[in-house]
């Protein structure tokens, strides 16, 4: 029904914005971009999906310096605002 899928939609933006660990961002469907955190070797990074079937604008906050893992088109680079494709995901690395 109409109800439980409200239910269903509150429960997962409540899950999303959770699960960031950290990484503040800001994006134009944020509770469709899903974080996993990670440390290697003492670096932070986070892995962002973009779970929508829409492209979706992502700007990384902070100050940290970090770099941007395309896995889409596999280029690295340290712009802090990017557009996901849909169904896509990238690494933000500490460094």
């Amino acid at each position: 029904s109409g109800r439980e899928a409200k239910d269903i939609s509150s429960a997962m933006s409540a899950l999303a914005e959770r699960i960031r660990y950290g990484l503040a961002f800001a994006a134009e469907r944020a509770d469709e971009i899903y974080v996993s955190p990670y440390e290697k070797e003492g670096r932070r990074m986070w892995y962002l999906v973009n779970s929508s079937p829409k492209e979706n604008r992502v700007e990384i906050d902070g100050s940290f310096p970090c770099e941007i893992w395309h896995t889409y088109t596999g280029e690295v680079d340290r712009e802090r605002a990017f557009t996901m494709p849909p169904y896509s995901s990238v690494f933000v690395t500490e460094g």
